[in-house]
């Protein structure tokens, strides 16, 4: 197996975001992980949790941390927007092998 990727949406997505790269990444033998951030998981179209406006990107962090910790290696953390940001706090924190950050 290639290793681990943790794929982190951004602000108003979701794991649908990474649909089309985790069947791409698999494909090619890696083991992909699309956690959905506190709170983001609605209706794209539909009205945002009202809870998002008291939830901070140390949050977050807390919970993807969490998860990153049960794993048996440091994945590759691959973050778009928000999510980016995110993979930059934990990447800060040593808990990733390599970060990708998309726009």
């Amino acid at each position: 197996m290639a290793g681990t990727l943790v794929m982190i949406h951004g602000m108003m997505g979701g794991a649908w975001c990474w649909d089309n790269y985790k069947r791409y990444f698999e494909d090619k033998g890696y083991r992909c992980v699309t956690p959905v951030l506190r709170y983001h998981n609605i209706n794209p179209r539909g009205k945002p949790d009202p809870r998002l406006g008291s939830t901070g990107l140390l949050d977050y962090a807390a919970d993807l941390e969490g998860e990153i910790k049960k794993m048996d290696e440091p994945p590759v953390l691959v973050g778009h927007s928000m999510g980016g940001l995110l993979a930059q706090i934990l990447g800060g924190r040593g808990l990733a092998r390599a970060l990708v950050l998309l726009k």
